[in-house]
C-alpha cells in the first residue's frame, strides 16, 4: 500500500498515467457514440469514407 506521499519522477509518472487513463476513457466513449451525418455542417463523405461504410455494413446516405 502507498501512503500517497509520492514525489519526483514517480509522481510525474503517476500524473501522466492518470491523464492517459482519462483520455482513453473519453476516446472510448466518443468512439462508441452514435454519429449523425450532416448535423454539424454540409460536408459530404468522400468516396473512401463511403467505401469504408459499405465494408463495415452501414448504409450509405443517399445523395442530396
Amino acid at each position: 500500500m502507498d501512503d500517497g506521499n509520492v514525489i519526483g519522477a514517480r509522481r510525474f509518472g503517476a500524473h501522466v498515467g492518470a491523464v492517459r487513463i482519462v483520455h482513453l476513457a473519453f476516446a472510448t466513449l466518443l468512439a462508441q457514440a452514435q454519429r449523425h451525418e450532416g448535423s454539424f455542417g454540409t460536408m459530404k463523405l468522400s468516396p473512401i469514407a463511403k467505401k469504408l461504410q459499405e465494408l463495415i455494413g452501414e448504409p450509405a446516405e443517399a445523395p442530396a
